[in-house]
């Protein structure tokens, strides 16, 4: 029986064992861009004030509570170090990946064909590199799975509770949880034949009570805790992040969406897209079989747009994790439906190298990147750690230093150690020596302005680069 199992579901115990592998390999890694704000300073925050206090100090997220309370408080039974965290967000990972593949075998009968689609849709670069470090989405990512796979498989009480703490991991959960529901009602609505219409969004509402109810209890505690009753504290540090754009940031916002949705080697899955389109048709693709997954796109997709394209704060490649999963899966699916078995095997295997390739896309100084879902800036760990024993062996202060987020934060809530050393604030103009990799995503103005000083040293692998900088004129 063991044995039959495992013959069964060969690929996804293949995946599980590499994801360890290199879960352990990268054991060294630590917290990277919004990770410190997200989980680390917020953790660490309530673990140094052994939870007598949930009021967050400014500058530090407060919109993902219940998770940092759960990781600050497992480090209080098991130690605040590297190797409990990286266990931690590692069974994470593990568990997501076990949903990842009971979403493809829901929809994939033929044992034959599962274990190619199953690798294309686990070959995402952003979901590959999120579930690699440390960081907050796949939490979100992971109840997010659970919950479309006990809706496909009708288990109500269990998809209850996973979207109740869906609606809790962060305004994005939320706001994944409204698609799924969105997408629950519609296909509910579809199966009775657009009929008795109130009477199927009561039966679609009614999982959803539980999250409903959570996040309002969580809404008031936010505002207990906080004094404000807005979704949102007022940090100056984020302020301009929450404005309404005008038309043309709006189009900047839409070209923003459309890259993210090619870079990083997707774009081999659309132009596959494409193929079949033009070649089968629309009738072709969108089938009554694949009809659930279509709608699950459509809904979530359109509301985290409603989250995104209106606003200034810049998204990321992560934003839309979960949609790149459902339509890869729809495309591989297509694939093996549309033309013959040999023929999809072998473009389904190119496709997957397509996605691996997006790690080792390079791309322009002044282009804006998503390093944290790409397996290129990991070299930056460890030229981060060269260049500040640098500065260590060469006597140059930190605080005479202007550096680059996400370096500028102290070691304590970057390595999780005791050094508390800050670097001076951005300031091109007042500082001795200036600290700049690529991993800053700066300003065209700035990296101009930097790059008229003197470089004194770089640390350079791959993709990534730190350098040290001069200002002559204040020596």
């Amino acid at each position: 029986m063991l044995l039959s199992k495992i013959k069964e579901n060969w690929v996804l115990l293949l995946v599980v064992a590499i994801y360890i592998i290199g879960k352990i390999l990268l054991r060294d890694i630590y917290f990277f861009w919004d990770n410190m704000a997200i989980i680390s300073k917020s953790a660490l925050f309530l673990y140094d004030n052994n939870f007598a206090s949930f009021a967050l100090p400014l500058g530090m997220t407060d919109d993902n509570l219940l998770s940092v309370t759960i990781l600050a408080f497992l480090w209080k039974i098991f130690g605040c170090n590297f190797l409990v965290t990286h266990i931690i967000f590692g069974i994470v990972g593990v568990t997501i990946i076990f949903q990842i593949y009971k979403l493809c075998s829901f929809f994939v009968k033929d044992s034959k064909i599962l274990p190619f689609i199953f690798l294309l849709v686990i070959s995402d670069t952003a979901l590959v590199t999120q579930t690699l470090i440390i960081a907050s989405d796949p939490l979100m990512l992971l109840f997010g799975f659970m919950s479309v796979n006990f809706m496909l498989r009708k288990k109500l009480l269990s998809f209850a509770i996973s979207l109740f703490f869906l609606a809790q991991m962060r305004t994005r959960g939320l706001d994944l949880c409204i698609g799924i529901g969105l997408a629950y009602f519609i296909i509910i609505l579809k199966e009775n034949n657009c009929k008795n219409f109130f009477q199927n969004l009561l039966t679609a509402i009614k999982p959803f009570i539980p999250a409903i109810l959570g996040y309002v209890c969580l809404y008031f505690i936010h505002g207990s805790i906080f004094d404000t009753w807005s979704i949102y504290r007022e940090d100056p540090a984020w302020s301009e992040h929450k404005n309404i754009v005008g038309f043309k940031n709006f189009i900047k916002n839409v070209a923003t969406l459309g890259r993210w949705f090619l870079d990083y080697g997707r774009i081999f899955i659309y132009i596959a897209f494409a193929f079949l389109f033009f070649k089968f048709g629309y009738k072709k693709l969108f089938t009554e079989n694949l009809s659930k997954l279509w709608i699950l796109f459509a809904a979530s997709f359109l509301l985290i747009l409603i989250v995104t394209l209106p606003f200034t704060n810049p998204f990321g490649v992560r934003y839309f994790i979960f949609q790149y999963i459902i339509i890869a899966l729809i495309i591989g699916i297509l694939i093996f439906d549309l033309l013959p078995h040999k023929t999809a095997k072998i473009i389904c295997v190119c496709l997957i190298i397509g996605l691996w390739s997006g790690h080792f896309w390079r791309h322009p100084e002044k282009l804006s990147k998503a390093w944290d879902t790409t397996l290129a800036h990991i070299p930056y760990y460890e030229l981060r750690k060269n260049m500040l024993n640098f500065l260590d062996e060469n006597g140059i202060e930190y605080s005479e230093t202007s550096s680059f987020f996400p370096a500028s934060s102290s070691g304590k809530y970057i390595e999780l150690n005791n050094d508390e050393r800050t670097f001076a604030k951005f300031d091109l103009e007042a500082n001795n020596y200036i600290m700049y990799s690529n991993i800053a995503n700066w300003s065209d103005e700035d990296i101009d302005e930097v790059k008229k000083y003197t470089l004194i040293k770089e640390f350079k692998r791959g993709a990534v680069f730190i350098r040290l900088y001069k200002n002559i004129q204040k020596s």
